[in-house]
């Protein structure tokens, strides 16, 4: 693979990373009664940073016809996308005015 895909993955790790902070610290303090479901969101960029760290080392890369398979990112999609699911679900409760401000946090920090 050319230096500048692996550039590209080690800028998304440390993009990741850096919103995985930003999000523990503020959430912590703003959405408390919620710690569970919180953590849960807090995996979600937490796992794409190691995935994308494993990736712009070069972990990962499995040899298919005449190109590479990326199975790191595959792996990070089998775990992240039940949690998204899950959150997504959690936060449409209708009565829980707290879920829905998970929500509108969660991708104000997405965005």
């Amino acid at each position: 693979m050319s230096p500048e895909i692996f550039t590209f993955f080690e800028i998304n790790a440390f993009v990741l990373l850096g919103s995985t902070i930003t999000m523990a610290v503020f959430g912590f303090i703003y959405l408390r009664p919620h710690k569970a479901v919180f953590t849960l969101m807090l995996l979600v960029p937490a796992i794409a940073a190691l995935a994308y760290t494993l990736m712009s080392l070069g972990v990962g890369f499995i040899q298919a016809g005449d190109g590479l398979v990326n199975t790191v990112r595959y792996a990070d999609w089998i775990i992240t996308t039940p949690i998204i699911l899950f959150i997504l679900s959690y936060v449409s409760i209708p009565d829980t005015k707290k879920s829905s401000k998970i929500f509108s946090y969660y991708w104000w920090l997405m965005s």
